[in-house]
């Protein structure tokens, strides 16, 4: 079953799609449970995190489309988003958002079917790597595959991205096993780092794309050394 949000102040709207939603569900043998939402404040209000993909009209009320969609980052950084909107030009905003596609009102079944098809195609990867952390009483859903490292601070994990970095009350090897994803390998007793993002090992630490280095415990070098030429030669892909 893959969940779907509707984000619409237009009960027309949100009618049209529904019915290709429906159109599509028997074209490619796939089943919806779709929810809808008359506004941006009630999606985000009562937002659920096992939703795969959020339709969002971009003129909406006192909360506009692209509003909206900023908030939903800042707690969902994984969920599929496409822009649904009566002027083309305004979708050129969803990049800023991560926005995969927009289609343009009124809607049309086959082409609203091949942006489906895309975006069905997107959601088994993103499912299978994103980890729900809480951070402050506010939940937060990440992509694990953009995690850089994780390392203990006293009773919190902090884990690092590019662009921020998330605090957790959490036990590192809690935090640990939530992190599936098979690149992620442990350089010391408290840090765990994704190889994806290692450009080097110099003697005691590891550099990552972001010049960063972290330290290599010499009990665990050789074993990080091998995974490290294990994931070069594409045996941890």
């Amino acid at each position: 079953m893959i969940n779907i949000a509707i984000v619409d102040n237009e009960e027309s709207a949100r009618k049209s799609l529904r019915e290709c939603l429906r159109f599509c569900e028997i074209r490619e043998n796939v089943a919806f449970d779709i929810r809808e939402f008359s506004g941006a404040e009630e999606f985000l209000l009562n937002y659920a995190f096992n939703f795969d993909i959020v339709f969002m009209d971009i003129m909406m009320g006192a909360t506009n489309g692209i509003d909206a969609a900023k908030a939903l980052r800042r707690i969902d950084q994984t969920v599929i988003l496409i822009f649904v909107t009566n002027m083309a030009q305004l979708a050129v905003s969803g990049y800023d958002v991560d926005a995969l596609d927009f289609i343009v009102k009124p809607v049309d079944k086959q082409s609203f079917l091949l942006k489906m098809k895309r975006a069905l195609g997107r959601i088994v990867p993103r499912a299978e790597n994103s980890v729900v952390l809480n951070i402050a009483r506010d939940l937060v859903r990440i992509d694990a595959n953009t995690l850089r490292y994780i390392e203990t601070e006293g009773h919190y994990v902090s884990y690092h991205f590019p662009d921020n970095v998330y605090r957790e009350y959490i036990t590192f090897s809690a935090a640990e096993k939530k992190i599936n994803v098979g690149t992620m390998v442990r350089c010391n007793k408290g840090t765990l780092v994704n190889l994806r993002y290692v450009v080097g090992i110099k003697k005691d630490v590891c550099v990552l794309d972001t010049g960063e280095e972290l330290l290599i415990a010499s009990a665990r070098r050789n074993d990080f050394i091998k995974s490290y030429v294990k994931y070069l030669g594409g045996g941890g892909r």
